[in-house]
């Protein structure tokens, strides 16, 4: 009964979908279409797919409704029933042997459901590419999908995944005539749904009816011969689900164990029941069914010496069209030389015998070139494999290789954000310590200034006070003399003329010296120091020598601020501009003098400028006065200019530069 295989492996298929409902009728479906949208619009999608899979048993309403719902659930971005329609799409294409495209749907939905880490969803997909891979030979990758999906399964109690796994694992290794790991995949599929209720019917029934066979084909074998009573269980636990769940296409194989439990048995009247229960629905079983159906029936009658029902039987068997594969045409040719033998046909039971061989001499070709390329694919999974290893370790290194620079790079980080740290540690210890000496020095330069300014204070006094009495004790003895000198000077008596000339002389000298004093005095004063105390003073000695003359006076001044000028500047401009208005008085023969300040941009110009006669520029330097004025001042490191032309009047210019803290 090896033969069977091929069923089991086409009924995973009907394991890809979970029916959640019975017949329903397709016009509820399509109302349901129309009045739904969003993600009940998708499950109304996926609903009228299986409806159409479940009656039709075609993979082509997968597809369809499958992209349909699949494009809305991307739409409205719904990640789980993305995931759901990717896994009907995949089946769709499976079901109609599109494996490629099966294949690409089934990845597409495991990466989705990693991303989402659905566990669950994960594991069903392990399944699913399992199912493919073993459908296409790809045992090493169908093996890989059903381990992934039994170990993820058994973790997070989905005994309907687990125990599908290992119903997956047992095909595969029946494929490769592993028997001895098919019966302990099998077995623990068997424990799982024994204990569990996994509540999925067709599973179980499929599980049961597969487990039956394998233990039927142990018992034949002589190696497990008290396992046939297990195999008939397990084949009636089967055939009870199927007809309560109407699984006729899963009745024909537990008909098939339990006809050949029967006929080991000498059960022969049930093996011939069984065997016509198998026939009677041919329209839902492969010839593989029919075959063991057939062969039971021959070798029924062969046993009750049927020679003309048990040959009828080998005729039937020729008309299968399975009869040029080669592995059913060994069981077919065995079954021949077993009836020919059996009625003494020597030379048909030859004939039938070196068929055998010959169908076998096939088979082991074809298995040798299916073993090199099985071999060829497994040397090039595992080049495969090894290169995907050598890129996994160079993906490896380069990790490692990126962590450790980004290791360094953060040391460089923590370095630089430390040394950033101590720096502005010792730029703020620097600047509090600048801070408290700029502090120190500024308060020593208030002390400074507060000192000075209380010594200028005090200077000041002490220039007023000396001013004060040098002009009460001076002054008043200079305008004695100047009264008494006149005084005398007018006594009739005094008729001595030389006398008298020296009397006015000494009122003039009294005169002269008690209007010097005058100027020494005001330069005593401390608001002598200041430019407008200047202006006025030279002013008013202009005004009042003028006064009684022909020479108009004027004074201009263009002065924004009262500024202090620096000390023995007071002193020393009065002189300079005393002796140049009495030069343009007493020499100049002009008829307007012009004094004029201006004062801009910390610079001070003081002019005296005259309309009269002037003077040869090669004679300026012969005149007294002009020099003493120059040098007085140079004293205050000031300039003096003086130009003069014959006919031209004269200008004295004094130009002197302030400095910020005069």
């Amino acid at each position: 009964m090896v033969y069977l295989h091929s069923f089991f492996r086409h009924c995973l298929f009907l394991l890809a979908i979970n029916f959640t409902f019975s017949q329903s009728l397709e016009s509820e479906l399509r109302k349901k279409i129309e009045v739904s949208n969003d993600s009940l619009l998708v499950n109304a999608y996926l609903d009228l797919a299986k409806y159409y899979y479940q009656t039709t048993g075609k993979g082509d309403s997968l597809i369809l409704y499958g992209r349909k719902a699949l494009k809305l659930s991307q739409t409205i971005r719904h990640i789980p029933l993305e995931i759901e329609a990717l896994k009907y799409n995949g089946v769709g294409h499976l079901v109609e042997q599109n494996f490629k495209e099966a294949e690409t749907y089934f990845k597409r939905g495991l990466k989705k459901a990693s991303h989402i880490n659905d566990i669950v969803k994960k594991t069903d997909f392990h399944n699913k590419l399992g199912t493919l891979y073993q459908n296409q030979d790809n045992f090493f990758e169908a093996i890989k999908h059903f381990l992934s999906a039994a170990k993820a399964s058994h973790k997070t109690q989905s005994y309907k995944s687990e125990a599908n796994a290992y119903y997956g694992i047992s095909l595969v290794y029946t494929a490769q005539r592993e028997y001895e790991k098919q019966l302990e995949y099998i077995s623990k599929a068997v424990d799982v749904i024994e204990k569990n209720d996994i509540q999925d019917d067709l599973l179980e029934t499929l599980i049961y009816n597969y487990a039956a066979e394998q233990y039927m084909e142990a018992s034949k074998k002589n190696k497990y011969a008290k396992e046939a009573d297990l195999a008939k269980r397990y084949a009636e636990k089967a055939l009870i689900i199927a007809e309560e769940n109407n699984f006729d296409y899963t009745k024909p194989v537990s008909f098939c164990v339990l006809g050949e439990h029967s006929f080991l048995n000498g059960d022969y009247r049930k093996a011939i029941t069984y065997s016509n229960s198998i026939l009677k629905n041919r329209e839902l079983i492969t010839e593989p069914l029919i075959l063991n159906a057939y062969c039971l029936l021959g070798r029924v009658n062969k046993v009750l010496n049927k020679r003309s029902e048990a040959i009828a039987f080998i005729d039937s068997l020729n008309l299968l069209k399975i009869k040029s594969d080669p592995y059913f045409a060994i069981e077919i040719s065995n079954f021949k030389h077993e009836v020919y033998k059996h009625f003494n046909n020597s030379n048909l039971a030859l004939i039938a015998l070196e068929e055998k061989e010959q169908f076998v001499r096939e088979l082991n070709d074809l298995e040798r070139i299916k073993s090199i390329k099985e071999l060829e694919t497994k040397y090039e999974t595992e080049l495969k494999d090894a290169e995907i290893r050598s890129l996994n370790q160079q993906k490896t290194i380069n990790t490692l290789e990126i962590q450790n620079k980004q290791a360094q790079i953060k040391r460089l980080i923590v370095l630089l954000i430390i040394a950033l740290l101590v720096i502005v540690c010792i730029l703020f210890v620097g600047t509090r310590i600048q801070l408290k000496k700029t502090q120190r020095k500024n308060q020593e330069l208030k002390l400074s200034i507060e000192k000075r300014l209380k010594l200028e204070k005090e200077l000041s006094d002490v220039r007023d006070e000396i001013a004060k009495d040098f002009h009460d004790d001076l002054g008043n003895k200079l305008a004695r003399i100047s009264l008494l000198s006149n005084l005398i000077s007018g006594e009739i008596s005094i008729k001595n003329p030389q006398v008298k000339s020296k009397i006015q002389q000494i009122s003039e000298d009294a005169n002269g010296l008690y209007k010097g004093t005058r100027d020494f005095i005001f330069s005593l004063k401390s608001n002598s120091n200041y430019l407008e105390e200047v202006a006025t003073y030279l002013s008013d000695f202009g005004g009042d020598m003028f006064n009684k003359t022909e020479v108009k006076f004027i004074v201009n001044k263009n002065i924004s601020d009262n500024i202090k000028l620096p000390y023995h500047w007071s002193k020393q401009l009065i002189f300079i501009f005393k002796e140049a208005l009495t030069n343009a008085l007493k020499h100049s023969n002009s008829s307007v003098v012009t004094l004029s300040f201006n004062y801009k941009n910390m610079e001070l110009r003081i002019v005296c400028e005259d309309d009269g006669v002037g003077v040869l520029e090669s004679d300026l330097e012969s005149l007294n006065g002009l020099s003493h004025m120059k040098d007085r001042a140079n004293k205050i490191d000031c300039k003096l200019y003086v130009d003069s032309s014959i006919g031209k009047g004269t200008t004295i210019i004094f130009i002197g530069k302030l400095k910020d803290e005069a």
